[in-house]
């Protein structure tokens, strides 16, 4: 999610991409030259904790924590997991290790890392994992650890108000995990021996972060 914000970011650089009037102070422009992509670094890391704070005329809301009322995954056949209400924790130590942007193809690439996120909420789960029946739900919390996200993007360029805009087309986020650890209370309801023996905790992990 924060990546997001983050391409928001790289295309305030340009000030072909959007008026100047509308670029918050902490959001500092950068000139399309060779050391475009240092230069969106620097920046960057001296606007997240503007950004997760929140910007009302950005359309942001506050990061730190960030607020999602429903995440649902789809796993194979009809395994579901559905993350309800939840909070995400650690987005504030995010560090941006590559920005890439090609101006002539209209790509970019960014790479991030974050030590731990945490998130916490409810969980509904159902589904069968090989001969297990799962219809679990209750309190959640996921820690992942050393992530590495990457998100890459298209845009193309819009008129408004015979300003060019970008607006993305195409894009695809990918993730990296050191190390996950979560906890599902009672993910097969009624038998919480069962519902926290390791082979079946690591079938559920997988099948969530495939």
């Amino acid at each position: 999610m924060f990546t997001v914000f983050l391409a928001l970011f790289v295309f305030s650089q340009s000030a072909s991409f959007i008026e100047a009037v509308h670029i918050p102070p902490y959001l500092k422009p950068c000139h399309k030259s060779y050391n475009f992509s240092a230069c969106a670094m620097e920046n960057a890391n001296y606007a997240i904790p503007f950004l997760l704070k929140g910007d009302r005329k950005l359309g942001l809301p506050p990061f730190s924590p960030m607020e999602i009322p429903l995440i649902e995954i789809k796993g194979s056949g009809d395994f579901k997991v559905s993350l309800i209400n939840i909070k995400v924790y650690g987005l504030e130590n995010v560090k941006p290790l590559v920005i890439d942007v090609d101006f002539e193809k209209r790509k970019a690439h960014v790479l991030s890392t974050i030590p731990t996120l945490i998130i916490i909420g409810e969980y509904k789960i159902e589904g069968h994992i090989l001969i297990f029946s799962l219809n679990g739900a209750g309190p959640a919390n996921l820690t992942l650890t050393d992530g590495l996200y990457t998100y890459d993007f298209e845009w193309i360029l819009v008129k408004r108000h015979g300003v060019d805009h970008a607006k993305i087309v195409k894009s695809n986020f990918d993730y990296k995990l050191k190390h996950i650890k979560y906890y599902f209370k009672d993910i097969i309801k009624g038998d919480s021996a069962l519902s926290h023996e390791p082979p079946l905790v690591e079938m559920v992990q997988n099948s969530i972060f495939r």
